[in-house]
């Protein structure tokens, strides 16, 4: 057979080419593929939303912690500036000092008899 040139190239590949069977599996392939690939895209979207919503969440919270503070600071500095209220104080006459108090009243009271005699002393030395 006698062909161009050109055209060589392609009478060569034509028996290499697949068969519809062949064609058949590969789409089934792909098809099974694109269902994996869609599974593992909605999960990383699913994963990706939920970062973004600890994300913000976590920023916000940040945020209100910092607006907290400065209004804590804000309330202490202005109470801590402010100037005690002046209050008038009316000077009365001396008062005199108290009478001195009484002594206390002391009652003695006699002790109670012992109920054994007291012990015999020892006589004493006699002196020269």
């Amino acid at each position: 057979m006698d062909l161009e040139p050109r055209i060589q190239p392609m009478e060569d590949a034509a028996p290499a080419s697949p068969t519809k069977t062949e064609l058949a599996e590969l789409r089934r392939d792909f098809a099974i593929l694109r269902a994996d690939v869609a599974d593992i895209r909605a999960d990383i979207h699913k994963a990706i939303a939920e970062n973004a919503r600890w994300t913000h969440l976590a920023t916000l919270g940040m945020f209100l912690a910092f607006i907290l503070g400065a209004a804590a600071l804000v309330f202490t500095i202005y109470n801590a500036s402010r100037q005690a209220p002046v209050r008038e104080v009316a000077i009365a006459a001396p008062v005199a000092p108290p009478a001195p108090a009484t002594p206390p009243f002391i009652i003695n009271i006699p002790s109670q008899p012992t109920p054994f005699p007291p012990a015999a002393q020892a006589p004493a030395p006699a002196s020269n």
